[in-house]
């Protein structure tokens, strides 16, 4: 098997950043939502306010599109690395960052593990203070 050449090194390494920032993008979804949690959480308690638990439960859903749209992207990219590793040493890079579409749509995306497993819980524990805490009228 011939070495890669310069170009195309360079074009895996162009996918590659691409791939990295959506992953980045990903987590810092997941940060911005937990710290929306948090936030959210202690403020609705500290004034007895359910309305802001709402808007907590409204943030963190947002983040969760969010994330799952990231997720989508930083898939394809990922297809679309694999697919130029793949070419053969021969073949010119063709420097093209169109991602691979795979078809999935963001719903998909919002119940895979790597999304549903952070958000799931904190909307169930933020419908949980909202439903069991004794709110001042």
């Amino acid at each position: 098997m011939s070495e890669r050449t310069t170009e195309q090194l360079k074009y895996l390494e162009f996918v590659q950043s691409i791939v990295t920032r959506m992953h980045d993008a990903s987590i810092s979804m997941k940060r911005f939502a937990i710290t929306a949690f948090a936030l959210g959480g202690a403020f609705a308690r500290y004034l007895q306010d359910s309305a802001i638990v709402f808007l907590t439960m409204v943030a963190v859903i947002a983040f969760w599109v969010l994330d799952a749209k990231y997720l989508r992207i930083e898939r394809e990219y990922r297809t679309l690395f694999d697919n130029v590793r793949s070419q053969p040493a021969t073949e010119p890079a063709s420097f093209n960052l169109s991602p691979v579409r795979s078809g999935r749509t963001p719903l998909k995306e919002l119940a895979s593990w790597s999304t549903s497993i952070l958000y799931v819980p904190l909307i169930l524990l933020l419908v949980a203070v909202w439903l069991l805490a004794d709110w001042k009228p």
